[in-house]
């Protein structure tokens, strides 16, 4: 899992307000998007009716604990995030599904509500910002919270994303979900990869690095995921997860 850095690239991203795509558009498919697909998704493992099968099985046996743990910690975070900043308590944004299908996603508000400003107050983090992917070290980024620090280095920011898996939005391994309009600027040619997986909580390029790996490292491995997924190969990447969100590895 991983935090709002290149996904939520857009100044309206930081006040915490559903954005992305047309709101219209939200549980149909995206235009441009779907004119992109080329009828190649027969070529990816993870598109077969067998592989369709047993990631939902493994979603929705995982998300039954995953959805109590929510449950549970979930007052002590909307305490958290009202007493120490004002705004909406989950960040909710349109973001892009397999074969372009728009839905809504969510997070725990991390950012404060006027975070744009406080990052233009800086003109020198604001270059770094812009010469480094849209990226801030995390101890740095005068737009996170107090309370939003602790939540992503844990990824706990997350946790809301539960209910897009069990809703059949999102998969618990899979690339990360991004807005439309960098589908095409992250992926490039290798579009198909992405729009043949659901969206993942967890995936390839978080187990190696989260965000310290480069946009086009993190293609690369969503490609290679595409093509060679097999069930084991979900269940490794579920494992890896749990001790590289605890090491705060390439946390943004």
């Amino acid at each position: 899992m991983t935090s709002e850095t290149y996904d939520d690239l857009g100044a309206a991203a930081f006040a915490g307000g559903t954005i992305g795509v047309d709101s219209e558009l939200v549980g149909g498919y995206h235009p441009i998007l779907v004119t992109a697909v080329d009828g190649r998704a027969a070529d990816f493992a993870v598109s077969s009716g067998r592989a369709r099968f047993l990631k939902r099985s493994l979603d929705l046996a995982a998300a039954l604990p995953l959805m109590l743990g929510f449950l549970i910690v979930s007052p002590f975070i909307v305490l958290a995030i009202a007493a120490t900043s004002r705004g909406p308590i989950f960040f909710r944004q349109v973001r892009t599904g397999r074969g372009g299908r728009q839905f809504v996603m969510y997070k725990f508000r991390t950012m404060h509500r006027d975070a744009e400003q406080r990052l233009e107050a800086d003109p020198e983090l604001m270059r770094a910002y812009l010469d480094n992917d849209f990226k801030v070290p995390l101890a740095q980024d005068p737009r996170v919270t107090s309370v939003g620090r602790i939540l992503r280095k844990l990824s706990i920011d997350e946790l809301p994303q539960v209910l897009n898996v069990v809703a059949g939005h999102m998969s618990l391994v899979g690339p990360r979900p991004i807005v439309a309009e960098q589908v095409l600027d992250l992926y490039g040619d290798d579009l198909d990869a992405y729009l043949a997986c659901k969206p993942g909580l967890t995936g390839r390029w978080q187990v190696s690095g989260r965000s310290d790996v480069t946009k086009g490292d993190r293609a690369e491995l969503d490609m290679a995921y595409a093509r060679e997924w097999t069930m084991m190969g979900d269940v490794a990447i579920l494992l890896r997860t749990v001790p590289t969100v605890l090491s705060t590895q390439g946390a943004h």
